[in-house]
């Protein structure tokens, strides 16, 4: 995004990512009990909608795959995308759980085996970070704002390629896996809100003396 500030000002721009609550992620171990996992707002710039026609393509090669999905959104779009799953057979593979924060949200995070970051419009995307501190394996399009952001944990799809996203979340259901310890805690020093207030007080320090 700083690239499209005038060059003169560039200096003076910080790009201040959110945090994730790392504190409220569960130290017990989690049964894995969920397959694949969405969360964010329910509106066409997640992704969604076009998703549930991969979510039909991953019960083919995995019948038993349930889908949780967290999020709410515009009453119209919610109507929409439970009308789309009844049109494909699939509503009865899904769990609409609305909205859901805090520590109850990280417990879905453990209990599942991906996640899907079905977004085609994006800046950054928490959610990837916090399934990512949860050691949850996230799915998710090579989208050029997130290149930089997510290196760790991730399959990067090419965008648009919904059977490649069906085929990697298939692979994720089939062969569950972790990040590694040391990952985990990577990613927690990088993404939790100390290391960003601080990432804040550093630029700060820096226009004061510049």
């Amino acid at each position: 995004d700083k690239q499209e500030f005038p060059e003169r000002l560039r200096k003076k721009v910080f790009p201040f990512y959110g945090g994730v609550n790392v504190n409220q992620i569960p130290d017990d171990a989690v049964k894995k009990t969920r397959d694949a996992v969405y969360c964010s707002r329910l509106h066409p710039q997640k992704g969604l909608l076009k998703f549930l026609d991969a979510w039909r393509l991953v019960l083919q090669k995995c019948p038993d795959a349930r889908l949780s999905v967290i999020g709410n959104g515009d009453m119209k779009y919610e109507t929409e995308l439970h009308s789309r799953a009844e049109e494909l057979g699939i509503d009865g593979t899904i769990e609409w759980l609305g909205y859901v924060n805090n520590r109850e949200k990280y417990e879905i995070y453990l209990s599942a085996k991906v996640l899907v970051h079905t977004t085609v419009f994006d800046n950054n995307g928490m959610v990837a970070a916090e399934a990512l501190c949860s050691g949850l394996p996230v799915v998710m399009f090579d989208l050029p704002a997130l290149r930089d952001v997510y290196t760790v944990g991730c399959t990067k799809i090419p965008f648009g390629d919904y059977r490649a996203f069906a085929n990697a979340v298939v692979e994720r259901i089939n062969s569950p896996s972790k990040l590694k310890f040391n990952e985990i805690e990577e990613l927690r020093d990088k993404w939790n809100w100390n290391s960003r207030c601080d990432n804040m007080m550093q630029w700060l320090e820096f226009i004061k003396k510049n």
